[in-house]
């Protein structure tokens, strides 16, 4: 292809790599020929051809408009990364002889036991009336995991859980009689701050 084309008296087309030395730029009113196929658009005159640049725009008799451009799209921030804090981790212990204790039998306090922690414990914990009641404090809402050290004797004890005035159903040792065992009790939905945790005994 060539580098520029241009129309002349209204109908003439002509085409050319390079621009003519000397050749200068006319004034507007010099190319006022009407195009033959279009009589409202100006093709140049006798002497005076209309350029148009297809790479650099140049001047000729008049100087076309520059197509818009699209400005080039601003992009987008990219975020900086982000971690999340890990999940807090918080394990505390609760004596049961440190509890409120409550009940017909009513439960009571055991001393002078080498293999319990602190030497003391919780026993006599009969009638189904009778409870241990933890209050228990947690830094943050969330789901905290209970375990128990117990001991049983004459065979497998059901005892029957509460979280703040819910029932949370029952759980059930098995026959491990004369020695102390850790049960995994579950895990449960606790509230920030302060909360009561609720042991009462089924049978024995």
């Amino acid at each position: 292809g060539y580098s520029f084309a241009a129309t002349a008296a209204g109908g003439i087309c002509a085409c050319a790599n390079s621009i003519a030395s000397g050749a200068a730029a006319a004034a507007d009113g010099s190319c006022n020929a009407k195009c033959r196929g279009d009589t409202a658009t100006a093709c140049g005159d006798t002497n005076f051809p209309l350029q148009f640049a297809t790479v650099t725009q140049l001047k000729g008799c008049a100087t076309p408009t520059p197509a818009p451009t699209t400005p080039a799209p601003t992009p987008s921030p990219t975020p900086a990364p982000t971690t999340s804090a890990p999940a807090q981790q918080f394990s505390q212990r609760y004596e049961a002889e440190n509890a409120v204790l409550a009940g017909r039998s009513p439960p009571r306090i055991e001393t002078n036991l080498d293999d319990a922690s602190g030497k003391k414990y919780v026993s006599n914990l009969v009638n189904g009336d009778d409870t241990i009641t933890w209050t228990i404090n947690v830094p943050s809402a969330g789901k905290y995991t209970i375990s128990m050290v117990m001991q049983t004797f004459s065979g497998a004890k059901r005892v029957w859980l509460a979280l703040n005035g819910v029932n949370l159903g029952n759980f059930l040792t098995d026959e491990s009689q004369f020695k102390w065992t850790n049960w995994k009790i579950g895990e449960y939905d606790f509230k920030q701050g302060e909360n009561k945790f609720v042991l009462t005994a089924d049978w024995g």
